[in-house]
C-alpha cells in the first residue's frame, strides 16, 4: 500500500485527468462511510476515487504517559486503467 501525502495524491490525479480528456464523473451516495467517484474519459481509460471513513487505533505519548485514543480519518483511494495499483491519502474527519 503506498501512503501519499494530499499534495502528490492531488499530483497523481492531475496526471491522470491531463492525460485523458475526461467526458464524465459519477459519484455514488454516501452510503455505509463510503461514497467513490468513477472518472470515465473518451479514450475508455477509468479512474476510481474511493472515500471511507475509518478509525484507527493509535498511542499518543501526553506528559510521559502513553494513551491508546481512536482517531477518525478519511481514507482515500485512487486507483485507475493507467497504473492498475492503488494509492492512499488520509485526513483527519
Amino acid at each position: 500500500m503506498k501512503i501519499l501525502s494530499m499534495k502528490e495524491y492531488y499530483e497523481e490525479l492531475s496526471k491522470f485527468v491531463n492525460k485523458h480528456e475526461v467526458s464524465r464523473i459519477v459519484t455514488s451516495p454516501f452510503t455505509n462511510n463510503e461514497w467513490y467517484k468513477d472518472y470515465l474519459c473518451e479514450d475508455g481509460a477509468v479512474g476510481k476515487e474511493i472515500n471511507r471513513v475509518v478509525y484507527e487505533q493509535v498511542e499518543v505519548e501526553v506528559k510521559g504517559l502513553v494513551c491508546k485514543v481512536e482517531v477518525k480519518l478519511l481514507e482515500t483511494e485512487w486507483f485507475d486503467t493507467d497504473n492498475g495499483t492503488s494509492i492512499y491519502m488520509y485526513q483527519r474527519y
